[in-house]
Parts: C-alpha cells; sequence; structure tokens
C-alpha cells in the first residue's frame, strides 16, 4: 500500500503542480500502514546505486546558485478550530554538493511581511532516509526522512519528525514539494520552484 502511495507522488509530480490537499491532522500513510514500527527510525543502508547517482548528477547540473518562489501552508489554531495559513515568499541562495549528498542554503523572505528567515534542505548524504525512489526517466524523485527534535527551540518534548519529499529536475529548474508530519501527523506543507541565477 505504502509503495502504490509513494509511485502516485511520483505520477502526480511528473504530471504537473495540481497535487491533492492535505488535511490537518491527517495520518502519514507510513504512520497508517506501519503502526508501532512508524516509530523507528531505519535509514535505508542501500540505495541502489544507479538511482543514487542520477540524483546526484541531477543536482550537480544545478550546483551554485539559485533562485525562486516558496509556497508554505501550515496548519494552526487549536485542536477544535485548526486553521490554514498561507505564506508566498521569494528564495535565494545555493545548491552544494556534499559527499554523497546534496545541500541547499535558502534565504526565504516572506513577501508580506519582509520577515527574513535561512532554510535548509539536505539530501541523501548524513540525512536518514527512510525511503528512496526515482523514476530515471522524468528526472523525478522521492525521498522520505525521519528525525527526532524538540518541539521548540530549547523544549524538552521531543518529536518525530516526518518530511516527505517529491523532487523534480527539469532543465535549469528545480521543483520540490515537501509534507511535513509530525508524531505521524500532517501539519505543513512547502512548495518550491528554484532556477539557476
Amino acid at each position: 500500500m505504502v509503495f502504490s502511495l509513494r509511485i502516485f507522488t511520483l505520477l502526480c509530480l511528473v504530471a504537473g503542480p495540481a497535487f491533492a490537499t492535505n488535511d490537518c491532522l491527517s495520518k502519514s500513510p507510513q504512520f497508517a500502514s506501519q503502526g508501532e514500527l512508524y516509530w523507528e527510525i531505519n535509514p535505508i543502508k542501500n540505495i541502489p546505486e544507479a538511482h543514487k547517482n542520477n540524483f546526484i548528477i541531477q543536482a550537480e547540473k544545478m550546483a551554485g546558485r539559485i533562485q525562486g518562489d516558496l509556497n508554505h501552508e501550515e496548519c494552526t489554531g487549536s485542536q477544535n478550530n485548526i486553521l490554514k495559513t498561507n505564506i508566498k515568499a521569494t528564495a535565494k541562495g545555493t545548491i552544494a554538493m556534499e559527499k554523497n549528498g546534496v545541500k541547499l542554503i535558502l534565504e526565504v523572505t516572506d513577501i508580506k511581511n519582509k520577515k527574513i528567515k535561512t532554510e535548509r534542505l539536505e539530501f541523501l548524504g548524513k540525512s536518514a532516509t527512510v525511503a528512496f525512489l526515482a523514476d530515471k526517466n522524468s528526472g523525478s524523485f522521492m525521498l522520505q526522512q525521519k528525525a527526532r527534535t524538540n518541539a521548540q527551540t530549547k523544549d524538552k518534548i521531543s518529536l518525530l519528525r516526518e518530511v516527505e519529499y517529491s523532487i523534480k529536475f527539469n532543465k535549469n529548474k528545480l521543483f520540490i514539494r515537501a509534507l511535513h508530519y509530525a508524531n505521524g501527523f500532517y501539519y505543513a506543507e512547502d512548495t518550491w520552484e528554484l532556477a539557476r541565477r
């Protein structure tokens, strides 16, 4: 079941930007299918070399300075009054190649209030990648990462965070869709559209 959902994600990415919306606090497909096993973090040890190399090659073509747009959607409010907020922002930064991985460092500026923050995205390499699929003919990839982090800075409450990335390389452009889950439940989505500059 999970494999089929992953393939569906890749097919959606290939088809275009019209994705199905996610309901706040909907259960992660991984959590729904794995049950208690979901709480374990088991990084993939043997990603097929051909798939991994293809991802690295595609990323290398984009290496250097990039810029683009970010659309961030997040669930806020209380459990009884859940709201979805939407933030549109510009982004500029770099794509750097690391040992067996790729790192993006992006300065993100909220278009409405001009607030600036730094976002870091890491793929393969040191990141705890628990799933990886590739469609080498379309330049599309799906990665899932898991990590335990504090709920907030200096907070002792720990959360299991899962991010499912759908990534597509298309000539000099890079499209990334990230679905964010905390303790198995959806709370945010990022859609990046980036290009070399």
